[in-house]
């Protein structure tokens, strides 16, 4: 690419170098001038102009970002219009977004001429939002570096997609010792069933048993044999051990628990296991509140069928303290 101010008679094609205002006309920067538009800028007295030209070998920026947007698609997601070098992705569903971060930083250092920035990984996204953005630095690239770049994209796979959230069957179990309170239960339901719905879940069963191990695994033994494909149990207080009332309950009902505690606050006390085909959470009193707990980020993964092994809960350390 070069510059040049020349006469404005042999700039068409050319690259507008800054962005020209004159009265009720007006370009932006990198405006490819056609012949109408120079016949525009002659009547209004405009002579000489800067722009700029592809040499042999390049590509303009919006064709450039075009290919490289079209590299990055998969089917969640979609692209928007390519303007000033830069081509947007947008969600094509509600969902997680997820990244392939270290490939993303060998995008990023394949060549100072490109830029992808995208929103942080394992964002809530809804169907339409902006997930990603692609950038063409200068007016025009070899087309030799955008084929390198092109190719890389190919080989690590989609640097970037939406899981969709996936509906599960949901149940809620609240414990309570010798006395209800039909209040506080009340609103921890709904509490929680506006939790379930930020990721596409429905709280299809509600109940409430006494505090004890025994009636526990009797109501966890009920809803997997009804099908139920995520328990969420509350009790009167945070669960502080394994050996506690509620996770024996789960052991007894044939489940394992697969950590408890999590790297997260607030919410360091969740518990997750399973039973059998069912995710089972024992959730920790602040997943009371609408505010972000380590309720929101594990459900997150259930709700796209991500893994809840102890490594994956271990990584939620990593942006943990919300």
């Amino acid at each position: 690419m070069y510059y040049v101010d020349a006469d404005i008679s042999s700039a068409v094609g050319g690259a507008l170098a800054h962005r020209l205002e004159l009265a009720s006309l007006h370009y932006d920067k990198g405006h490819i001038l056609s012949s109408d538009d120079i016949c525009q800028l002659l009547a209004r007295g405009v002579r000489t102009i800067s722009f700029a030209r592809c040499e042999q070998g390049e590509i303009a920026e919006n064709e450039a970002a075009l290919r490289i947007g079209k590299g990055l698609l998969e089917p969640s997601l979609t692209l928007g219009r390519v303007t000033n070098g830069r081509c947007d992705l947008y969600a094509e569903n509600d969902g997680i977004l997820k990244l392939k971060e270290e490939e993303i930083c060998r995008l990023n250092r394949f060549a100072d001429c490109f830029g992808l920035a995208t929103l942080a990984n394992d964002s809530r996204v809804g169907k339409g939002q902006k997930v990603a953005s692609f950038k063409v630095i200068p007016y025009t690239v070899p087309e030799r570096l955008l084929d390198g770049l092109n190719s890389l994209i190919g080989q690590v796979g989609p640097l970037l997609s939406v899981l969709p959230f996936q509906l599960r069957p949901t149940a809620l179990v609240q414990t309570y010792a010798e006395v209800r309170c039909p209040d506080r239960m009340d609103s921890t339901a709904r509490v929680i069933a506006d939790t379930l719905a930020t990721v596409g879940q429905v709280l299809n069963a509600s109940r409430e048993v006494l505090h004890q191990s025994a009636a526990v695994a009797e109501s966890i033994a009920e809803l997997v044999r009804q099908k139920y494909r995520l328990i969420l149990i509350m009790g009167p207080s945070a669960t502080m051990d394994v050996r506690d009332v509620i996770p024996r309950g789960i052991v007894a009902a044939g489940g394992t628990v697969v950590r408890h505690g999590v790297p997260v606050d607030p919410g360091n006390l969740l518990l997750v296991a399973r039973v059998r085909e069912t995710d089972v959470l024992v959730l920790p009193g602040c997943a009371r509140s609408a505010k972000a707990n380590a309720f929101h980020l594990v459900l997150q993964r259930l709700a796209t069928n991500q893994s809840c092994q102890r490594d994956d809960l271990a990584r939620l350390g990593v942006g943990g303290l919300l």
